[in-house]
């Protein structure tokens, strides 16, 4: 199911002399491209980037590359941090705290960010939560499984790192969002407990087929 049926539109004025209405167009479909593919790299545009760089309080990478590394394929929780910045109440900064990002002159086009994307807030930060149980209930039962048998301990990260896999998982959830439209509850018992018609959907969308 292409992302392109989830796309939504947006009315912009120009913002003098830096970002034309046409310009807030492409970034706002960039930005949902971004998200509704699981935050993967190519997705991740120039325009983009430099808008959460200049406009978005992500003041503090030098490079896009170094950006995306940092939020979209390391520690679980700086993830949840970005997400959190766009769809959690308090809109407030992953990196300053504060929502002065929302009374910039820039605060229309920052604004449909948090509207697109909120929607799908709930589903992502619930599937983080989720890997991130699950990845301590692996770390406690390794562990324990090594003091029992007498051997040196594995050292897995303290945290879930975000994976490609990660990645489309979130693009899975997206999917699932699209054709069942189900409350959260559904969503999860899809993702963790699919019949077999629904673990093939998964495969053929991580899998892009």
């Amino acid at each position: 199911m292409s992302t392109l049926a989830a796309l939504r539109q947006f009315d912009f004025v120009e913002t003098y002399p830096f970002l034309s209405s046409s310009r807030k167009q492409q970034i706002i479909t960039d930005w949902q491209q971004f998200y509704l593919n699981g935050f993967k790299r190519r997705y991740l545009t120039p325009e983009l980037y430099q808008h959460l760089i200049l406009r978005c309080d992500f003041s503090t990478h030098s490079n896009l590359e170094a950006f995306w590394l940092t939020y979209f394929n390391a520690e679980i929780d700086h993830l949840y941090r970005f997400i959190s910045q766009f769809g959690r109440r308090d809109r407030l900064s992953a990196e300053s705290g504060t929502t002065a990002w929302l009374t910039s002159t820039y605060a229309d086009i920052n604004q449909a960010m948090c509207d697109a994307f909120t929607p799908y807030y709930a589903a992502f930060g619930q599937l983080l939560q989720d890997l991130t149980v699950q990845h301590q209930d692996f770390v406690d039962r390794w562990t324990s499984f090594a003091r029992e048998a007498g051997v040196a301990p594995m050292e897995p990260s303290p945290t879930y790192l975000v994976s490609e896999n990660t990645r489309n998982m979130l693009s899975y959830a997206v999917q699932l969002i699209m054709r069942y439209h189900q409350p959260l509850p559904g969503l999860q018992q899809l993702m963790f407990h699919p019949t077999e018609s629904q673990a093939s959907f998964f495969y053929d969308v991580a899998f892009e087929r």
